[in-house]
Order: structure tokens, then C-alpha cells, then sequence
């Protein structure tokens, strides 16, 4: 083996035995000190001891003598440092693998993540797979927010990525976490090929990889902040930005180039609308500065704007629906378009003060980009300004770089990752600083190199994987297997007696519970996906909060109306286990689920007649969300929700138990009441009249079959919500529905047995835009082949 291989060997022991000391040292330690903290035990020494055994003595006695010996090897004929000078484009590859493996290994921790919309993504993973396992590609979940569409109003394609891993790999949470670790590498290795472009050395293309894509900044975002999608949003971004130079410097195969631009454009739009909006900004000044400055070509430019569009077109399907049917949900289109404020200090102070815990919550995503980044872009730009290397490929690229920097400070929306962009242009500059510091430090420049290595090895060490949350797995089988279908509603409760805030789960947000089962909640994954119900629900789980928390007993309008949405029960989890506190009246314990409040539920109320009403304005969009019920602009319109639920609840006067109404609010205009069969008479002095009996209630995960029985002829609430694609079938026949002032489906029914079917149906706009996804994608595949083709016969 030659001197070079044997150096990237050793970076290979050392990135395993320190990876290993990482996954099983520091998470026990993590293990018992979260099991002490969350119990209220003291942590010290005796901690530590508990964690430590035999195991684990060993994984630190060999990660010591791996390191020794590295250094030692580099002490005695240098070399390490020998390898950042000479190492060849394979090693270069493998050096960029093995740094993107260890600043990615915490992804692969044992345990359950759980960080920020973590819970969302898995929980969406797995219907997904739930569907393909039924032969389908899902576009509805009964599982989420009473019903909402599962696919239309997001970016689908992570969905679609990780529901089919989780297929193949027979779990939701391993797919997730293969999929972190794969687009982190991904990553890495996009940002490698494209610095290899700039006739970078393989060894500091290798470094400037590895700082980009596994610095903090980068795993805040998903080991904290849980924003799943922007793993493919990050590799769709540097390759679009690699494709365009491609085409624009002509260097690399052009029809390649130009493919990758398609496709990475229908990706950022397909994934993330919002963030491909920023990517096509961003592109275009990076483009204007490089073009101004001669670093591109003005006859690139057709076929980058053509392949461009072509890749628009082919991302019509997570375009077109949104405009044309955003108002059924609670999505706000204009919502993804720019916004600009001023950073203050101490979001500056976040970028660049050393951390390796979550720093940021709500919309704001900046945290540490790391020493090695900060250190070595400084050093690129100060090497511009003096003119040093700025004839270079690498140095030409620093002014459009720094150009674009300006704008990532003060361009922002509450749905864009914008630290992302701020890393990709920092890595461009790093990457020049990296080569002049390796060219004019000579051997000295090791000491750079480890310091950047080390600052990422101090934040790559996260031990945020969970090992003490199987209850809430449990929980969801639990519930899951209920022989009843119902919803639950979730409410977090302090651990044990302690006193604390209770807090009513209205989304939106995802856990453990919906991790590897599928079952129904008032709460939902995503929330700009839930139809015009969301507020009332939001309400209603609001109202049960506070009731709760103030008196331990729900009001019996909140009863009736979480019964008539079809809530049997209160389910209380706390930070270590499952269970109501015993101050709340009425519960009960349940088998995996501790003391549970029981209600009255039903998934369909009947009525012998209809009363139209008008909802303020207001009630139903813009969304409400759960931070609006802790603000004080935003009383007013709760109040006003609050106040409206009740008069409905008050007209409609809901028998839950008796699965009735005295009459049914709806919004719709009001239809002719339903005839009696030939022989029955249509009036109250009948016996049983205006009863109405359940005779079976099956709830999938796009379908649902309810079948009933009326002794005599009118209406039914359904504990649905209306929604515009919904296709409802009664006794086989369809049938428009009602929209009830609930957010619920109504429907006439006649005297007797009534079958009704509810399942998801395509619309136009989305028949439309599959068609123009597909046409899109077909020209991009048949342009890059004409491209081939001319390039060759040239």
C-alpha cells in the first residue's frame, strides 16, 4: 500500500473508532442522564459509572490507540500532511467519503428521533408505505387533522422517497434515518464533483465537502430543527448550481450538464416550492455576477433557460393544484414569496459563536457554520482582495459568491431554510481559501486542517437519538388495535405530580404514537394541508385544554362537540410515560394508554332536518395556529371561534349518546328533505322515529365505510370533513354532500339501511398536471439526447 493509501486507511480507523465512541459512549452516557434528569435523580459521577462498562472501556481503549497512533504517523514522516498535497482524485473521493460519513454517523443512532418536525415527516413516511402496501400511491390520509389530503399541498417527493423505502425496509423510522445519512453524503459528494470543476486539488475539494455539507449549520436542520424534505432540497440545490456552471463554462458533458439542470429544478419545485423560488433568485445573481465578470459564457444561456423551463413544466404536478386549490385547505400560496428584515446581532452571534445544542426555535434556522468554514472563507476572501489566486477558476468565483452572501442576510420567509444558501456560497469561498492555505502554508497547513476537522468532530457528536420512548410506540399499538374506530386527542402533561401547563395537541406535529402504527387524531403532520375544519377543531382541542387544566373537567359543550368530531378519548403522555394526572376527573386505565378520559363519541349524528347559517368571517382561513391562542392580537378571533362553535352546538343541541341532533347546521343551500318509502310515514308519532343505529364503521387509510340504519327518512352529519375531491357514494350511487358548519359531511338519507362510501378522488387540475409532469419530463429526456447527439456529430 502506498503512503497515501495508508493515510486515508488511518482516517478510515480513526472515523470508525471515534464514530463508535460517539454511538455507544456518549448516547449511554446520554441514556442514563436523561433517565436521572427526567426522574429528578441527581447527575455525577455515579452516572458516569453507570454507563461505563466493559464495552465501553473498550471502544475508548481502541479510539485512544487509533488516534495515537495517527499521530504518531504524522509526527514521524508527515504523513498526513504529504496527502493534502499529493492525493489522487480516488483518494481525494474516498477522503471526502469517509469525512462526510463521520460528521453524518449521528443520524444512525440507536433510538427514536425526535427533533423539531421529525415526527411529521416519519409519521407521513409510513402512510405512504401503508398505501403502496395496498397497491397505491396515496393521496389522502383519514389519519391526520379528521382527514386532510396527504401529498397535493406540500412538496410530495420526499413523501413519495420515503414512503417506498419504508416499504422495502418494513419501517417508517429506518427509512428516515437512511435517508438523512444518504443525502448527507449526497451532499458532500455533489459539492466535491462540483470544486473538482474548479480545478481544485482532490484534497481540498475533499475538505471544502465536508465543511459545507457537515457543518452544524447543516445538522441543526435535521438532527434538531427535523426539516426532513431539505435533505433533497440541499443536494437539488448544488447540483443546479454545478449543472449551470457546467453549461455556462462549458466544461463537463454538456447534455449532462443540462439534464442535471432539469432535473434538479423539477426536484427543488417537486420538494420544496418556496425554496426552489430562492434557488432560481439566488441562481440568477450568482449567474449575473459571473456573466458580468466573464467567469460564464453568454452562449450557454438558451440552453440553460430552456432546460430550466422544461424543468418547471415537469414539476406542474406540485404547482398547479396549489393555485387552483388552495382554498380548500389552509395553505396561503403568497405565503412562499420573499420577505426581507435585518438580521439582529444575535442572529449574526449564531452563525459564528461555537454551539452544539439547538439554538433556534420558530422560523428562524441560523446556528454555528463552523470554524473551519468561517476560517477558511475569510481566508479566500482576504486572498481575493490582495489579488492572490483571483486569476483562478476557484478565485473568479469569489465575487459572485460574496455577492449573493448580501441578499442571504436580509431575504427570508418563515418556510425557507435560508442558512443553506448561506453555506453554499460560504463553501464556494472556503473552498479558494482552503487551496491558497494548503499552497502558501505548506506543512503548516495541517494544523488549519485539524482544527476545522476537529470543530466538526465536536458538533458531529450528537447524541439526540432516544432510547426512552417506547411507551409512546406502545401507545400507538395500543390505540391502533382498539376494536372501536375513533379519534384520540393528545395532551401533554408534566411527568408524575408536578405541576405545569397542560398542552392540547392541534398540530401541527407527529411523535412515537404515529411512528409505526396508523391511527386517527384530531391533530395532524401538516397543518397548511388541513381542510377549512382545522380552526373549529383547533378550537375545540384548545377549549379541552384549558378546561382541564383549570378545573380537571371538560364543559359539556366541549364533551359534545369533541364527540360529534368522533373523540373518545383523552390520551395523556408526559416526558416518561403514558397517563392523565389523577386530578382530572373521570378517567380510567387503559392497556398501554395508563388513565385515559373516556368520552361519548359518535362517527355519525342523525337529523330530521337542516338549518342554513353563516360563518363569521374569519372562522374558517387564515389558519390559526397554536401560537395565536398564547398572543393577545389573536384573542379576539379566538373568542369569536369559541363563540360560534357554541351557537352551533346550541341550534343543533347534539345527543351524542344517541347518535342525534335536533336539526344539522350546514352552509350549503338547503335541499328538499328525503321521502319515505312506499308505506312508511314520514313523521315523529312512528316508533324509533328519528333513531338511527351504527351498524358498522370502517376507517382505512383513503376509505371509509359506514353503514347505517334509520327508522325513518333524513340527514346525517358524517364525522368527516368536506372536502372538495371527496367522492361519496350512497347505496352505490354518488352523491354530492352537504357542507356542514362543522367542516363536516352531511347527507340525506332515506328510511332503513344506508351504505355510504368516502374515498379520494383525482381532480382535474391534478389529472392535468400529472400529464404536464409527465410531458415536462419526457422533453428534458429527449433534449438531452438531441444535445448528445449534436455534441457528438460536432
Amino acid at each position: 500500500m502506498s503512503r497515501n493509501g495508508s493515510a486515508v486507511a488511518g482516517v478510515a480507523a480513526f472515523a470508525a473508532a471515534t464514530a463508535l465512541v460517539s454511538l455507544v459512549v456518549v448516547n449511554g452516557l446520554k441514556d442514563v442522564a436523561v433517565y436521572a434528569s427526567l426522574r429528578g435523580q441527581p447527575i455525577g459521577l455515579g452516572t458516569v459509572r453507570a454507563a461505563i462498562g466493559p464495552v465501553e472501556l473498550a471502544v475508548l481503549a481502541v479510539a485512544g490507540a487509533v488516534t495515537a497512533a495517527l499521530a504518531w504517523f504524522e509526527l514521524r514522516d508527515r504523513r498526513f500532511t504529504a496527502l493534502l498535497r499529493t492525493a489522487t482524485p480516488a483518494q481525494g473521493f474516498a477522503l471526502m467519503l469517509l469525512l462526510g460519513a463521520w460528521t453524518g454517523h449521528a443520524y444512525l443512532g440507536r433510538g427514536v428521533l425526535l427533533g423539531g418536525d421529525t415526527g411529521t415527516h416519519i409519521a407521513r413516511f409510513l402512510e405512504v408505505a401503508r398505501g403502496l402496501e395496498g397497491g397505491r400511491l396515496p393521496t389522502w390520509t383519514n389519519y391526520q387533522f379528521t382527514g386532510a389530503p396527504l401529498l397535493w399541498f406540500t412538496g410530495p417527493f420526499t413523501y413519495v422517497v420515503g414512503g417506498a423505502l419504508a416499504w422495502a425496509l418494513g419501517s417508517a423510522l429506518v427509512a428516515a434515518k437512511a435517508i438523512l445519512f444518504a443525502m448527507h453524503l449526497a451532499a458532500g459528494w455533489a459539492f466535491f464533483a462540483w470544486m473538482r470543476r474548479f480545478e481544485l486539488t482532490p484534497s481540498t475539494a475533499a475538505l471544502s465537502a465536508a465543511l459545507f455539507s457537515g457543518c452544524f449549520a447543516i445538522l441543526h436542520l435535521f438532527l434538531y430543527r427535523g426539516v426532513f424534505p431539505q435533505a433533497f432540497t440541499l443536494v437539488f440545490l448544488v447540483l443546479l448550481f454545478m449543472g449551470a456552471d457546467g453549461l455556462m463554462r462549458g466544461v463537463g458533458a454538456r447534455w449532462g450538464n443540462a439534464l442535471m439542470v432539469g432535473l434538479a429544478t423539477a426536484g427543488l419545485i417537486v420538494n420544496h416550492q418556496p425554496h426552489a423560488l430562492f434557488a432560481a433568485f439566488y441562481l440568477a445573481l450568482f449567474g449575473a455576477a459571473c456573466l458580468a465578470t466573464g467567469v460564464w459564457r453568454w452562449r450557454g444561456v438558451p440552453v440553460l433557460v430552456l432546460f430550466g423551463l422544461l424543468g418547471a413544466v415537469a414539476s406542474a404536478v406540485a404547482v398547479l393544484p396549489v393555485l387552483v386549490e388552495s382554498d380548500w385547505v389552509m395553505i396561503e400560496p403568497e405565503g412562499g414569496f420573499f420577505r426581507a428584515h435585518l438580521p439582529t446581532a444575535q442572529r449574526l452571534l449564531n452563525l459564528v459563536l461555537w454551539r452544539n445544542t439547538r439554538t433556534t426555535w420558530g422560523i428562524d434556522y441560523w446556528a454555528y457554520l463552523g470554524v473551519g468554514l468561517l476560517t477558511f472563507s475569510l481566508w479566500g476572501f482576504v486572498a481575493c482582495a490582495r489579488g492572490r489566486g483571483r486569476e483562478t477558476i476557484a478565485g473568479r468565483m469569489v465575487l459572485p459568491a460574496a455577492l449573493c452572501l448580501l441578499p442571504c442576510l436580509v431575504l427570508y420567509n418563515p418556510v425557507v431554510r435560508d442558512v443553506m444558501f448561506i453555506a453554499l456560497f460560504l463553501g464556494l469561498v472556503a473552498a479558494f481559501g482552503i487551496e491558497r492555505a494548503l499552497t502558501t502554508r505548506g506543512q503548516g497547513a495541517i494544523f488549519l486542517v485539524l482544527l476545522a476537522i476537529a470543530d466538526l468532530a465536536s458538533t458531529a457528536v450528537q447524541p439526540v437519538v432516544r432510547t426512552d420512548k417506547q411507551f409512546l410506540i406502545d401507545a400507538g399499538h395500543a390505540l391502533e388495535q382498539d376494536a372501536k374506530p375513533s379519534r384520540f386527542m393528545q395532551m401533554d402533561v408534566p411527568a408524575g405530580d408536578k405541576p405545569g401547563p397542560y398542552l392540547g395537541d392541534a398540530g401541527p406535529d407527529g411523535g412515537p404514537i404515529s411512528y409505526e402504527t396508523t391511527v386517527q387524531r384530531i391533530a395532524g403532520n401538516h397543518d397548511l394541508a388541513a381542510p377549512r375544519v382545522h380552526n373549529l377543531v383547533t378550537s375545540v382541542a384548545k377549549s379541552a385544554e384549558y378546561e382541564l387544566q383549570a378545573t380537571g373537567r371538560l364543559s359539556p359543550i366541549t364533551r359534545t362537540l369533541l364527540g360529534a368530531y368522533n373523540v373518545s378519548r383523552v390520551v395523556c403522555s408526559s416526558p416518561i410515560d403514558m397517563g392523565c394526572p389523577a386530578v382530572i376527573e373521570g378517567t380510567r386505565a387503559e392497556p398501554g394508554l395508563g388513565r385515559v378520559l373516556p368520552l361519548e363519541a359518535s362517527p355519525a349524528l342523525f337529523a330530521p332536518s337542516l338549518i342554513r347559517v353563516e360563518l363569521p368571517p374569519g372562522t374558517e382561513k387564515p389558519m390559526m395556529k397554536p401560537e395565536d391562542y398564547t398572543e393577545a392580537q389573536g384573542r379576539p378571533r379566538i373568542e369569536a371561534v369559541a363563540a360560534t362553535l357554541a351557537k352551533l352546538a346550541e341550534d343543533a343541541q347534539f345527543d351524542i349518546p344517541a347518535r342525534r341532533a335536533r336539526t344539522l347546521p350546514v352552509l350549503d343551500a338547503l335541499p328538499a328533505a328525503p321521502s319515505a318509502p312506499a308505506g312508511v310515514a314520514n313523521d315523529a308519532t312512528n316508533a324509533g322515529a328519528g333513531t338511527m343505529d351504527v351498524l358498522g364503521y370502517s376507517v382505512g387509510l383513503e376509505r371509509v365505510e359506514l353503514r347505517l340504519h334509520a327508522a325513518t327518512p333524513g340527514f346525517v352529519q358524517v364525522s368527516h370533513p368536506w372536502f372538495p375531491s371527496t367522492l361519496v357514494q350512497v347505496d352505490g350511487a354518488p352523491v354530492q354532500p352537504i357542507r356542514s358548519a362543522l367542516g363536516l359531511i352531511v347527507l340525506p338519507i332515506a328510511a332503513g339501511e344506508t351504505t355510504i362510501l368516502l374515498d379520494d378522488g383525482p381532480t382535474r387540475v391534478r389529472t392535468l398536471s400529472a400529464l404536464l409532469s409527465l410531458a415536462g419530463l419526457l422533453a428534458i429526456l429527449a433534449s438531452t439526447l438531441v444535445l448528445a447527439r449534436r455534441d457528438k456529430a460536432a
